[in-house]
């Protein structure tokens, strides 16, 4: 019974216990030792052997020389700690007791009796808290920030670290014992207090800033972390300041820099975006005014994306190959290629933009340069660079062409006035004289473009010429106009001809985009234009006139097109309307836009040069005296063998006494014969130019050199030229353009005479 209940105890108890018969060499191990060990009686022999194999190796010297001194001494076994093996490899941390209790004749020991116990959880603490230990001296000595260790009841130093005395200048004697009071190391002693009170009342201060004092008497900027503590019953407080005067310094720079950066990114004329890749940090002045997005309305990237690039596909698609472009950069560094890219602003415009990515460390940096107004001025200088090679066509050409239409038409009248008003070829030679109409309109339109056609300006009042030629341009069609056209419009330096036909082109465009009537608004004011503006023009006073109709509106890609020569969207056009209204306008030194909504209506706007005044200047008309002659005699002088032979059929059936020449020296010599003989031509028509000869410029100076009352008609296809327009000047009494027909010429020198006898 007793040997069941020691079992029992064994089977239970929380040490191992063994039995060593030494004589045998055979040991008893209990349940529970066999349990740390990992070993049953069943698969091994527990002799000193095998008790030496499961102490650890570099124990093992160590507990059996405690054995042995025992064994000798015959004393009592004295605790040993240790380490065994177990049968897995697993290495516990052992408290073994021993006893000899059976000796032989000799007094040697013949068995002992022991226990074991397992202590791995104790040494693992133990050693835990020696690397604690360890490391809490290896921080508080080496650590770059002061470690402070104070009393709470009078401030004394009681620890401070080497940091403290490389940060204040005093040693480590000069620092404990005393406190910041006594060493005066706090400047402002209410920084202090604050200190004292959030310690006391919060448990804890984070991160305080306050102004020290060192040994040497200079100030420094520290950062305060700090606790109470309590150590052996004495309460404490344990603080860690760090020297941010470094820091702050080096802040403040950044912040002066940053603040430097953002005035010159904010200075800058191109639109600059920051971004991490999903929230947008940074827009610059340019881009916000330009794009008219806040960084509240545009706080992430897809943020942006939806409202600039509000069309799904075009957005998918600039945006693929973007991020493509950024992963690309990021793993083989390959240079970002500038995209161009449609940006429709917070008003609703699209703007034409470079965007020039760049990777800078983890932020990437946009730049949006705005290439709207240059595509403009390109497109701008290409059409005036086909205006010109049109007009260097046109001017080839004019000379020709409107001889042989004044042929062509002379001819016809001519024609016509041989007939019966009732004869069967009236209708033909009618149909025919219009169809000639409609070329010279044709050929008028292309003169424009010519070199040799600039405006022969003079001060106009612009709300006439503009009424006028508003008012005969509207007459017969169901298109009404409104007038806001003030008493104080600016007078404008202009070919009042041309300015005319500019406005003439607009109002019949609006006409044909309501065929069943509407309403043209005529609106007219004066503005100023800065130097930079984004029409390109020379900074300024300038009149602005708009033509707005109710039309059937203009699609945007048409719009790119139509001041282009020949471009026309309608049936039968020439496409010159708008062309030529166009060339007028840059002519004079202004600019022509079109805006337009399809379905809406159309706005043309014209911005002239103005003189900052509503005054007009007055121009008094050179007269050129004419005299009465008895004899009616015509002298011609052109250089197409048609139209002398046209003048001479033509005039002489008329009454009138005809000779033609064909240049201009010979024009002088046949007048000088005639002013010689005492009967001077009654007129002289002159063509304005002869290719190759004196043209009539020249010839009529010389003319009026001899004989200042001679009567000269300039006669050109070139309307457009400064001497059709201010004959006078040049010493010709009427001017006649070509083509004209045969009763043109006729009603002009009637007027010529009856102008000489009412004299």
């Amino acid at each position: 019974m007793k040997a069941a209940r020691n079992e029992l105890i064994l089977d239970v108890a929380a040490e191992g216990f063994w039995d060593w018969d030494m004589q045998a060499d055979r040991a008893y191990l209990s349940p529970r030792y066999c349990e740390l060990i990992g070993y049953s009686p069943a698969e091994t022999v527990f002799d000193s052997a095998f008790l030496k194999s499961i102490v650890h190796p570099d124990d093992r010297e160590r507990v059996f020389a405690t054995i042995e001194a025992h064994c000798q001494g015959k004393k009592g076994l004295s605790v040993i700690e240790y380490r065994v093996i177990s049968r897995d490899g697993t290495v516990r941390w052992i408290e073994g007791r021993g006893k000899a209790v059976e000796f032989d004749n000799l007094g040697s020991p013949t068995r002992m009796v022991g226990t074991i116990v397992d202590i791995s959880t104790r040494k693992h603490a133990e050693e835990q808290l020696r690397l604690s230990e360890q490391k809490y001296a290896s921080v508080f000595h080496t650590s770059p920030d002061a470690i402070i260790l104070t009393s709470l009841r009078d401030g004394t130093y009681l620890e401070v670290s080497e940091a403290f005395a490389l940060m204040t200048g005093y040693t480590l004697d000069e620092t404990i014992g005393n406190s910041s009071l006594s060493l005066n190391i706090w400047v402002n002693p209410a920084e202090r207090q604050r200190f004292m009170v959030e310690v006391e009342q919060q448990g804890v201060v984070r991160g305080m800033e306050a102004e020290f004092r060192r040994k040497d008497g200079t100030f420094f900027t520290g950062q305060l972390t700090a606790c109470p503590i309590e150590i052996e019953g004495e309460p404490c407080i344990l603080s860690v300041a760090r020297d941010i005067s470094a820091h702050k310094q080096a802040m403040k720079a950044l912040r002066d820099n940053e603040e430097n950066l953002r005035t010159i990114m904010d200075a800058m004329p191109v639109c600059i975006a920051i971004t991490d890749g999903t929230t947008i940090e940074y827009l610059n002045r340019c881009f916000i005014e330009h794009f008219g997005y806040g960084a509240e309305e545009i706080p992430t990237d897809d943020e942006w994306f939806r409202r600039a690039y509000p069309d799904p596909e075009y957005r998918q698609a600039l945006t693929s190959t973007w991020r493509a472009d950024l992963v690309a950069a990021r793993l083989n560094g390959t240079p970002l290629a500038p995209r161009e890219a449609l940006v429709t602003c917070k008003d609703g415009t699209v703007r034409q933009t470079l965007a020039n990515t760049q990777l800078i460390r983890d932020r990437i940096l946009v730049i949006f340069t705005d290439l709207t107004e240059h595509e403009r001025v390109q497109r701008e200088l290409l059409k005036i660079q086909k205006l010109e090679s049109l007009g260097v066509l046109a001017g080839g050409i004019a000379h020709d062409f409107n001889n042989i239409l004044t042929g062509i038409m002379g001819n016809i009248s001519f024609a016509k006035m041989l007939l019966d008003p009732g004869h069967e070829a009236c209708g033909p030679l009618d149909r025919a004289e219009k169809a000639s109409g409609r070329a010279a309109d044709l050929a008028r339109q292309l003169l424009v473009f010519a070199k040799g056609s600039q405006p022969v300006k003079r001060m106009l009042d612009v709300r006439k010429v503009v009424d006028d030629a508003v008012s005969l341009a509207l007459s017969g069609t169901p298109v009404k106009a409104e007038f806001e056209m003030p008493a104080e419009l600016h007078a404008v330096e202009a070919d009042e001809g041309q300015l005319s036909q500019a406005c003439h082109s607009i109002v019949i465009n609006a006409v044909e985009a309501m065929p069943e009537g509407g309403k043209l608004t005529v609106c007219g004011e004066n503005l100023v234009l800065d130097e930079r503006n984004a029409l390109g023009l020379p900074g300024g006073n300038y009149v602005r006139i708009t033509f707005t109709d109710q039309g059937c509106g203009i699609s945007e890609e048409d719009q790119k097109r139509i001041f282009d020569p020949y471009f026309s969207t309608k049936a039968g056009g020439t496409g010159l309307g708008l062309a030529s209204t166009y060339a007028i306008v840059a002519k004079h030194g202004g600019r022509i836009t079109v805006t337009s909504t399809v379905g809406v209506g159309t706005v043309f706007t014209i911005y002239l040069p103005s003189n900052g005044t509503a005054e007009t200047a007055h121009h008094q008309a050179n007269s050129v005296a004419t005299v009465d002659r008895s004899a009616e005699t015509i002298l011609v002088m052109d250089d197409d063998e048609m139209i002398r032979e046209l003048a001479t059929i033509t005039l002489r059936r008329a009454g009138y006494a005809v000779t033609t020449c064909a240049d201009g020296d010979e024009a002088i010599a046949l007048y000088r014969v005639a002013l010689a003989g005492g009967a001077p031509f009654t007129v002289t028509i002159m063509d304005l130019t002869i290719p190759g000869g004196m043209g009539g410029v020249e010839a009529a100076r010389r003319i009026l050199a001899i004989d200042p009352a001679a009567v000269l008609i300039v006669s050109s296809g070139y309307s457009e030229d400064p001497v059709m327009a201010n004959f006078k000047t040049y010493g010709f009494s009427a001017a006649i353009e070509k083509p004209y027909k045969v009763e043109d010429i006729l009603r002009t020198l009637r007027s010529l005479k009856e102008r000489t006898v009412n004299r």
